[in-house]
């Protein structure tokens, strides 16, 4: 398991059990040739993973970053994901 793995699960761990998806992820990849993030991507989990807020935060600086730097002129209005 990544940090990145965990930093996803983050949030989605107060709609299910982790215990639960590692008990899952273990009955269905015994011989753990599958990893538990592809396992997240392709399973029933994929749809249960809510993102991060310290990674949305993160993504957002970036954006916001990248604006400034590529649009020097625009207004500085910072970029709006809800309306994106």
């Amino acid at each position: 398991m990544t940090i990145q793995d965990l930093e996803n699960l983050e949030r989605s761990v107060e709609s299910f059990s982790f215990v639960k998806l590692l008990e899952d992820y273990s009955r269905e990849c015994p011989d753990r040739m599958r990893s538990l993030h592809n396992y997240l991507a392709f399973s029933d989990y994929a749809k249960k993973i809510i993102p991060s807020d310290f990674l949305i935060d993160a993504t957002m600086g970036i954006l916001e970053l990248l604006q400034r730097e590529l649009f020097p002129a625009a207004p500085s209005e910072p970029f709006d994901r809800k309306s994106a």
